[in-house]
């Protein structure tokens, strides 16, 4: 993906569990983006949302939230852990990889060439 459009703030949408969802941020490529109907809100799925855990966070709901992320048709998450100073990258609900400080963290197909150090992600 060469274009796309980074949301920083937070992503919001509806689900069948909660009136609204948060997520810490996203991005959209632009050929999603392209699709999106008339509405002043974002109504085409990301292709990337990252979550930061927080310590109020449970990891049922967290998990419950990865899995409301892929139905609707996200590609790749990011569910950053500042606790363990970690990444967890999902592709599926099943397919995760766990990146630490000495890690690179990839885009995948999602971004490709991007290669982020985890490191930096949590330098002070």
């Amino acid at each position: 993906m060469s274009d796309g459009l980074w949301c920083c703030a937070a992503f919001g949408w509806r689900s069948e569990h909660k009136p609204t969802r948060f997520s810490g941020g996203c991005l959209t490529s632009q050929e999603r983006y392209d699709r999106r109907g008339a509405t002043p809100f974002l109504d085409v799925p990301p292709d990337l949302i990252v979550e930061i855990l927080a310590p109020g966070n449970s990891w049922l709901d967290t998990m419950q939230k990865v899995r409301e992320f892929f139905s609707i048709g996200v590609r790749l998450v990011w569910l950053v852990d500042p606790l363990s100073k970690s990444v967890f990258a999902y592709r599926s609900i099943t397919d995760v990889r766990e990146f630490t400080l000495d890690d690179q963290l990839p885009g995948d197909d999602v971004l490709p060439g991007l290669s982020v150090a985890v490191r930096d992600i949590f330098a002070e």
